[in-house]
């Protein structure tokens, strides 16, 4: 909670119930490796990991940071599963899916007609 007190001084406060929390981050090395093929990509792509890997979702990102497609996951493996891309324009995008122990993977992924 924020107290302002004017008693004719512009600018006091007095700060009350002010809780700092600090996020540590972890990074943790993964055998695990997520491709993209082909890339640059025209209709479709293929995501996939060298062992295989159960992941939630796939999301796809724009430059911007705007999503613009989410994909159902699954099991997948070196088969991989398909992405399909017709209806995004050309340009750079970027992959990210989370594995089921929390292990994040990011991939950029060029669309090119």
């Amino acid at each position: 909670a924020v107290n302002s007190h004017d008693n004719g001084r512009l600018g006091s406060a007095s700060f009350d119930d002010v809780v700092l929390l600090r996020l540590s981050s972890k990074y943790f090395k993964s055998d695990k490796l997520m491709t993209l093929v082909p890339n640059p990509a025209n209709i479709e792509t293929t995501l996939s990991f060298n062992q295989t890997t159960t992941i939630d979702e796939i999301q796809i990102f724009d430059v911007s940071g705007k999503l613009v497609q989410t994909i159902t996951g699954g099991m997948i493996d070196k088969r991989g599963a398909p992405v399909n891309v017709q209806e995004m324009p050309e340009g750079i995008y970027f992959v990210k899916t989370i594995d089921d122990t929390g292990v994040v993977f990011y991939k950029k992924m060029w669309i090119q007609r």
